[in-house]
C-alpha cells in the first residue's frame, strides 16, 4: 500500500531540494539514526508516559511493542526506514526502553533547553541537543560514517516564541538555526558523514496557531529559520567533507495548502483530534480521516506523512534507486 501511494504522489514530491557538501553515498545507508521531536518520534514519548501518551483513542499506538506516534498511522522516517529493512515488523525503534533502537526523537523537544514533564507522570523530554549528546556517549564519541541521520528541530522552538508573543524580528531564529547546525559539527566531528535536515514546516499554518488567531505573528518566522539554518550549513567549516540533504517541507506544505485541489486532501486547516497536540478531546469520525491534512495542532496525518516519505526518498539518491512498486 505505501508503494502504491508513492507512485500517486512522488512526481509532485521532487520537490526543491538542495544538497550541501558532496555527493551522496550510492549504496544504501548502514543505518538511519534520527533526532527531534513529534514529528519523529516513534515511542520515546509514549514509554515516558507509562504508555498513556498520546492516548490509544485518538493515535496510532502499539502498547506490545512500547510504540506510540503522534499521527494516525506510521511516521515518514519509518516508511523511509522500511526501505533498507523491509523484512523487519518495526524498522525504526525508540532509543529509549526495550526493544531500543536508534531514534532519539522526543516529542515537544526543543533544539536548546529540555522540557519538564508534569503530566500525566514527571519527567524530562531532552533537547535536540541533548538527544545528540546522548547518542555520541551511547557510540563512544564514534559516530557511524555510513549511517544516514535525520535532524528535524526547531518547530516546537518557534511556536513556543509565537505562543509567548513574539513574532519575526523578535524570536531568535538566527542562534537556532546556528545551534542546531553545531550539532551537525559535532556528529562530524564524530565521524558522521550524510545528513538528512528537512526543512520545517510553516507554523503560521498549524491549526494550533490559526485556532489562537496567531498566524500573523507567525508570518515569515519559519522561512527566516530554514534561510538561517541552510546559510549555516554552508559554511566551509561545516559543509567540507559531508553531505546534507535538504527535502523541502516548507514548499510541500505550501504547494499542497494553495493547490486548487489541496492534492485530494478534504481539510486542510483544521484536524482531526482537537484541540491540541497530546491533550485531544474529540476526534473525526473515521469515515473522513482520511482526508486531514494535519491530524492533531501541530502534527501530520499519516497520508501527509507519506508524502513526507515520499519527499524525503525522491531526495535522496542512496534511496531512489528503489523501485517503487
Amino acid at each position: 500500500m505505501f508503494y502504491k501511494m508513492l507512485n500517486a504522489i512522488v512526481a509532485f514530491c521532487l520537490v526543491a531540494t538542495l544538497v550541501i557538501g558532496g555527493s551522496a553515498m550510492a549504496t544504501p545507508y548502514t543505518k538511519i539514526i534520527v533526532f527531534g521531536d513529534g514529528l519523529t518520534d516513534v515511542g520515546n514519548y509514549y514509554r515516558a508516559t507509562n504508555q498513556q501518551v498520546p492516548q490509544q483513542e485518538f493515535y496510532f499506538v502499539d502498547p506490545t511493542n512500547n510504540l506510540g506516534r503522534f499521527s494516525n498511522d506510521t511516521l515518514w522516517v519509518e516508511q523511509l526506514a522500511a526501505l533498507y529493512n523491509p523484512k523487519a515488523a518495526h524498522p525504526l525503534l525508540p532509543n529509549t526502553g526495550k526493544p531500543a533502537g536508534t531514534d532519539y526523537a522526543w516529542a515537544y523537544a526543543m533544539i536548546q533547553g529540555d522540557v519538564a514533564i508534569t503530566s500525566p507522570n514527571s519527567f524530562t523530554v531532552p533537547s535536540v541537543h541533548n538527544q545528540v549528546q546522548q547518542y555520541l556517549a551511547d557510540v563512544g564519541n564514534k559516530a557511524d560514517p555510513n549511517a544516514l541521520y535525520v535532524i528535524w528541530a526547531g518547530m516546537n522552538d518557534l511556536i513556543s516564541g509565537v505562543e509567548h508573543g513574539h513574532s519575526a524580528g523578535t524570536i531568535p531564529t538566527a542562534a537556532l538555526a546556528q545551534h542546531l547546525v553545531n550539532l551537525v559539527g559535532q556528529l562530524k566531528k564524530a565521524g558522521a558523514q550524510n545528513f538528512e535536515m528537512p526543512t520545517v514546516p510553516d507554523i503560521a499554518y498549524l491549526p494550533e496557531i490559526t485556532s489562537q488567531n496567531l498566524a500573523a505573528k507567525a508570518k515569515d518566522v519559519v522561512k527566516d529559520f530554514n534561510k538561517s539554518v541552510t546559510a549555516d550549513l554552508a559554511a566551509a567549516s561545516i559543509s567540507k567533507g559531508i553531505t546534507v540533504i535538504r527535502p523541502d517541507i516548507f514548499y510541500l506544505q505550501r504547494s499542497v495548502l494553495q493547490s486548487s485541489n489541496h492534492l485530494n486532501f478534504n481539510d486542510v486547516t483544521g484536524s482531526c483530534v482537537t484541540p491540541a497536540a497530546g491533550q485531544p478531546t474529540t476526534r473525526c469520525d473515521s469515515s473522513v480521516e482520511s482526508g486531514f491534512f494535519y491530524w492533531d495542532g501541530r502534527n501530520f496525518s499519516s497520508f501527509a506523512s507519506s508524502m513526507l516519505a515520499a519527499s524525503v526518498i525522491t531526495a535522496t539518491p542512496a534511496v531512489r534507486t528503489i523501485p517503487f512498486e
